[in-house]
């Protein structure tokens, strides 16, 4: 479970999903609007390249990347749950989510934001805080897992992205095209994205070859995740004490993995995990 969060979370900055089944395909247009709206033009499969070479000089072009994020989970057992959410960039190897959950208050009967999760990824380890359980898990990195997280999520293709590698790993579709985006769905050819995704629908801003709204369906075909970003800011100025792991006090406990008897007591304090470490001035300050 701890690693499907981390994969989502490197899915959120892709820019590139899947979408395999006719069914669940049809499902999901059902539920995308986006999707299901006729073409302004009919899709010309070459068209897809022409898409990918911009796609792939406006990437070439971003240092870092910083966004709002509104997730809605939809799952049979469990119905829906919305999330309120930032995610920061920065090129090479550097990210940064955070997620709050939308609560009702039956006190006050208005909906309220309640911590959730934060992904520190340091571009050695990955640090993710559980608000629920109050944990924080490290997963080490390699030099060769460091460069293998990187090919499993979204830096490749948000810095330096190449249409080349993008063909090579999906198969990609136009499915519509919009006056200011592109639909794209995208199948993974590899097992490892099949893991963590089955299929999704991708809304390209047509203008900024970012991504404003991911359709994302599990892996099992029974539950969605619903991606809409905004206020998206490319190369805007963060602070590098985003990317750094701290550890909390109690009750705030570490668990790394791999390690030798389980659970680790955290060692020192650290900054709140819903409190950014963002140099004062460098990155407005953002109310939602």
């Amino acid at each position: 479970m701890r690693r499907d969060s981390f994969r989502v979370f490197l899915l959120l900055a892709v820019a590139v999903l899947a979408a395999r089944g006719t069914v669940v395909a049809q499902e999901a247009r059902k539920s995308d609007p986006d999707a299901a709206r006729p073409p302004v033009n009919a899709p010309d499969p070459g068209q897809m390249k022409q898409i990918l070479a911009g796609w792939e000089a406006q990437s070439g072009r971003l240092n870092t990347l910083d966004v709002l994020i509104t997730r809605v989970d939809r799952s049979p057992a469990w119905g829906d749950d919305r999330y309120e959410g930032r995610a920061i960039l920065m090129s090479p190897n550097l990210a940064w989510l955070d997620f709050q959950k939308v609560a009702h208050d039956d006190a006050t009967n208005k909906d309220k934001l309640v911590p959730h999760e934060r992904i520190v990824c340091t571009g050695k380890e990955v640090w993710q805080y559980r608000s629920d359980t109050r944990q924080i898990f490290i997963f080490p990195l390699d030099k060769q897992n460091q460069k293998r997280a990187l090919e499993e999520g979204p830096l490749p293709f948000l810095f330096n992205m190449k249409a080349a590698e993008a063909e090579a790993r999906y198969q990609m579709h136009l499915v519509n095209v919009m006056p200011d985006y592109y639909v794209i769905s995208v199948v993974p050819n590899l097992q490892i994205d099949r893991e963590s995704f089955s299929k999704a629908f991708l809304k390209l801003n047509r203008r900024a070859f970012l991504p404003d709204r991911i359709f994302l369906v599990s892996p099992d075909g029974k539950s969605t995740k619903d991606f809409t970003l905004r206020s998206v800011k490319p190369n805007a100025a963060v602070a590098t004490e985003n990317f750094k792991g701290q550890v909390l006090p109690a009750p705030w406990t570490v668990v790394r993995d791999p390690i030798p008897g389980g659970n680790a007591p955290a060692a020192a304090a650290g900054n709140d995990p819903q409190n950014p470490a963002v140099v004062p001035g460098t990155v407005p300050s953002r109310r939602r």
